[in-house]
């Protein structure tokens, strides 16, 4: 059995802010025990128990805190899947290559598929320019109206106010398709909007009126800049989310079940336009159904919702069909499936850098089978 002290350090690697002598010591302690099977064995026993107590003391705390206040374990270096009803855990650390797998007995295909790198986001203006935004140039893009559009790095897109009167707002659209990494967009009343992949939004290039207004698809993180006197409105299909000045999540993908806004900070007010209403307060979430009444969410865990603008999947207690629409988004593929979908439920964490068939194979050690093609993930039972 390990010391004590071991236990304890590696509880603070895995789930805390370890300074650098405490990472150079875990990474001898690996290196040593990779050389001894006994000690492997041993040592990966030692890293199933921490997930496990950890992820209890997660599931017991409390589940509405503002974002900012909630306690972070940050996995840098390595990620946690609970699989199916079997309660097995698994442990893999993507960056150290020399170490093989935990799932790598499973029976995929050496076809893969690796996760984006670029930002392929589109840009379409209001006289029928295209702008492709990874093949552009750093810099000044374009000026709509009284506005200056320009690419501040490979993920960020802003537009400035001019001190001239260039003409009335136009309408631009930012599309991010299938198979591209997030964007940031800074509007031009300094409000930054996170659009997630297969999402899009319009807006106008500088805002007039009484109002600052946008439409979106997908998904979307807002962080709205304050002004009183104009509210600002997303328009997601029928449902309006009305603010001032907060943070908010809006899941609004075509094939889900229903839109979901979640409120991080502030207050907003979830409208549809038959009339129906809803306030909602920091840690709490609307959900709107296309045909029933909205419904509200008092305990949302904050850490699954933005799990996309961090880097991650998170699923918690999530069937393999919505598992498997966010790999879509993400991979670009398309999924078949060949058989009865497993009633399984999945709860865990992987990091979203990790190439598509080292998610597959964990998901593979809970009775579930994959075939991977370039474009297409075919489902077994």
């Amino acid at each position: 059995m390990l010391e004590k002290k071991t236990i304890r350090l590696l509880r603070k690697y895995l789930f805390g802010k370890p300074d650098p002598l405490d990472s150079t010591r875990v990474d001898k302690w690996y290196d040593a025990v990779e050389d001894d099977r006994e000690s492997e064995a041993a040592a990966d026993a030692v890293k199933e128990s921490v997930y496990k107590r950890t992820w209890e003391q997660l599931q017991q705390a409390p589940r509405v805190l503002p974002y900012y206040k909630r306690p972070t374990f940050r996995l840098s270096i390595a990620a946690v899947l609970l699989l199916g009803m079997a309660g097995i855990w698994f442990v893999f650390k993507p960056d150290r290559a020399s170490k093989p797998s935990l799932a790598e007995n499973t029976n995929l295909p050496k076809s893969d598929i690796a996760p984006p790198t670029d930002t392929r986001a589109v840009l379409e203006l209001a006289d029928g320019r295209i702008i492709v935004l990874d093949s552009a140039g750093s810099g000044s893009l374009a000026t709509q109206g009284d506005a200056l559009v320009s690419k501040l790095s490979a993920d960020k897109i802003a537009y400035t106010p001019l001190d001239q009167e260039s003409g009335p707002p136009t309408m631009n659209t930012l599309r991010v398709p299938k198979g591209s990494r997030p964007i940031q967009l800074q509007l031009s009343d300094g409000s930054t909007v996170w659009l997630n992949v297969g999402s899009s939004i319009t807006y106008p290039s500088y805002f007039t009126g009484n109002t600052r207004a946008v439409q979106m698809t997908g998904e979307a993180f807002f962080d709205i800049s304050h002004d009183a006197s104009k509210p600002f409105l997303v328009q997601r299909g029928q449902t309006q989310v009305a603010v001032l000045g907060t943070q908010f999540n809006v899941n609004g993908y075509e094939d889900e079940k229903a839109i979901k806004v979640t409120l991080l900070q502030g207050s907003v007010e979830v409208q549809r336009s038959a009339g129906e209403k809803l306030k909602i307060s920091p840690g709490q979430q609307a959900v709107i159904p296309p045909e029933a009444a909205i419904r509200l969410k008092e305990e949302v865990d904050l850490e699954e919702v933005m799990a996309w603008k961090n880097g991650w999947f998170y699923f918690n207690r999530m069937g393999l069909p919505e598992i498997m629409r966010q790999l879509e988004k993400w991979y670009d593929v398309e999924v078949e499936y060949q058989g009865l979908k497993t009633p399984k439920k999945f709860s865990g964490m992987v990091n979203r850098n990790n190439n598509l068939s080292e998610v597959l194979k964990l998901m593979e050690m809970a009775g579930i089978r994959f075939r991977i093609t370039p474009k297409k993930i075919y489902v077994m039972q």
